[in-house]
């Protein structure tokens, strides 16, 4: 099976980063449990961004799969291929478990303001 790879995946797959990851880091950000935290906002942008991630997946997992064709034919530039997908993958995991880590967190939240409100109902 030959592989057709179009420039912007050639493009994607030699410079070893996926405009798709990158800009999400910063929007997934850091959530601490606090009594004070307004947790409904953050939890509906928590699943619209899972939505916008979950869009971008079928397309790192074309890149990877074109990507390893590539390397199957023997493409003279397998190994750095290699290296590349290696890290797209891994980085593709972190943003994945960045979000699932940010969406315990706000699930945390969420639980101590609700335990603060019942505190503050019952016992002030």
């Amino acid at each position: 099976m030959s592989y057709m790879i179009s420039p912007r995946d050639c493009k994607l797959i030699r410079d070893g980063t996926c405009t798709c990851i990158k800009p999400h880091f910063p929007r997934i950000g850091l959530i601490t449990a606090s009594v004070n935290t307004t947790v409904s906002l953050p939890m509906s942008g928590s699943q619209s961004l899972q939505t916008e991630i979950d869009n971008h997946e079928p397309r790192i997992h074309s890149l990877l799969e074109t990507g390893q064709g590539l390397v199957s034919e023997g493409h003279p530039q397998s190994e750095e291929f290699i290296a590349l997908m290696d890290d797209l993958d891994r980085r593709w995991h972190d943003l994945k478990q960045a979000l699932e880590d940010r969406k315990e967190r706000l699930q945390l939240s969420d639980t101590a303001q609700q335990v603060g409100a019942f505190i503050c109902v019952y016992f002030v």
